[in-house]
């Protein structure tokens, strides 16, 4: 085998290195156990070090799922060409002493990680999850799902997709949709809008502000898609009404 050859294969299997994720990861939401949160980190020199920083991200993320408050403002910009969002800052208040609680009840229920990422299903040793869970799946084996195009509705929940473009981190990408799908579930739930009319000699400009402030509870992922040829990640939230 030629050296290209050599790197050709190398390259190949790192490609499809990266395209394998533990079911648990893609599928969070139909795990039976509800008491389970997912830690997503950049994988460091250490291990351990890496793994502690996944379970921290995995116990941060239990307690402001669990219960926490979105305050913020989304300014929009409408004129005769469309609307545009403009600036938006948000701010998120949770029990800070919740987090460390989970961080002295929660197990490692597993744990994946490679040279970029590192990912670790936290939750109580008690939890009952099923076999198939733990394994490892391509995405290439998984259809694009309809929650991408469509938002599940439900009498019971409210559902919300967030996405986000890749970074040059894949940690990064997965918590930027995971984040923007948190923030579009408060906008989602609760709003009052402010609108300040500008206008000038060609047009009209309406400069709307978005301002938000939501209890949030039983906050739960769902499932994760990514799109490997648009490079976008997808996560699927929901949240009981």
């Amino acid at each position: 085998m030629t050296i290209k050859s050599i790197l050709i294969f190398s390259l190949l299997i790192s490609i499809s290195s990266a395209q394998q994720y533990p079911r648990w990861f893609l599928f969070q939401g139909k795990i039976s156990c509800p008491s389970v949160s997912v830690g997503i980190v950049k994988t460091g020199y250490y291990q351990e070090s890496t793994q502690k920083s996944a379970v921290l991200h995995a116990c941060e993320l239990a307690a402001i799922y669990q219960h926490a408050v979105v305050s913020g403002e989304q300014a929009f910009w409408a004129t005769e060409s469309g609307t545009f969002a403009l600036d938006a800052h948000y701010d998120i208040v949770y029990d800070t002493s919740l987090a460390e609680q989970y961080a002295e009840q929660f197990s490692v229920l597993d744990y994946f990680s490679d040279r970029h990422r590192t990912f670790v299903l936290a939750g109580d040793s008690s939890c009952s999850i099923a076999p198939e869970f733990f394994e490892k799946v391509s995405l290439k084996s998984i259809p694009k799902p309809q929650w991408v195009e469509r938002t599940p509705s439900s009498p019971a929940k409210v559902f919300v997709v967030g996405f986000s473009e890749e970074y040059e981190y894949e940690a990064s990408s997965w918590i930027a949709a995971q984040n923007a799908a948190f923030k579009e579930l408060a906008r989602s739930i609760r709003s009052s809008q402010k609108s300040v009319v500008r206008s000038d000699e060609r047009e009209q400009h309406d400069i709307r502000r978005e301002e938000i402030d939501v209890p949030m509870h039983d906050v739960r992922v769902e499932a994760r898609w990514r799109d490997t040829k648009k490079k976008i990640y997808y996560v699927l939230l929901s949240m009981k009404k």
